[in-house]
């Protein structure tokens, strides 16, 4: 066996005790042959054997998809009030001495949210406002808080609203001192 050194002319000047583990590396366009007796050929760029295809890596795993997470109770729609006459929009004309503006039962809510506007019908003044009141049905007590505008075009004094507990009823006075007057009443009641 030889090492050819040349590989134009093909000739073999060293001794190549085997050239299977690479000692036939000396240029380009050798091969070895593999078939006995052993030889080399000038058969152009020198190939070594074709490996083995390498193995292919693991695909990852997927991930986990998270719980859903649970859907929130619906809110109450709440209380809607009264709807019925007297308790929605009551209008009252031409009043000119003291009156029941609104009245309910005591067992029939706690509190009371009473939107107004009064206005005097012979000098034209008018007052709008907002009426709290809460009652303890027990004792028959309640308190009552009253919000108003500024009298507009004169004064509304003797125009006045008062709140009892009658058993069974809450009752919401209009005291009225001089005037011809016309009311209109909204209430909420909770």
């Amino acid at each position: 066996m030889w090492i050819l050194t040349s590989t134009t002319q093909g000739t073999a000047t060293q001794p190549c005790p085997n050239p299977s583990v690479g000692t036939a590396s000396a240029g380009d366009g050798v091969i070895y042959t593999g078939i006995s007796p052993v030889f080399w050929q000038n058969v152009g760029p020198i190939r070594g054997p074709l490996g083995a295809q390498g193995n292919q890596g693991y695909q990852g795993f997927q991930g986990y998809q998270g719980d859903q997470g649970d859907q929130g109770e619906q809110g109450n729609h709440g209380y809607q009030g009264y709807q019925g006459d007297g308790f929605s929009s009551t209008v009252f004309t031409n009043k000119t001495a003291p009156f029941s503006a609104f009245s309910l039962n005591k067992n029939d809510g706690t509190a009371a949210f009473i939107e107004y506007f009064i206005y005097e019908t012979i000098n034209s003044y008018y007052r709008a406002g907002t009426m709290v009141a809460v009652w303890d049905k027990t004792a028959n007590t309640i308190t009552m808080n009253e919000l108003t505008t500024q009298d507009l075009n004169g004064t509304t004094l003797t125009f006045v609203f008062t709140a009892a507990v009658v058993t069974p009823n809450v009752i919401i006075t209009a005291t009225i001192a001089t005037g011809n007057w016309t009311v209109k009443i909204s209430a909420r009641i909770i």
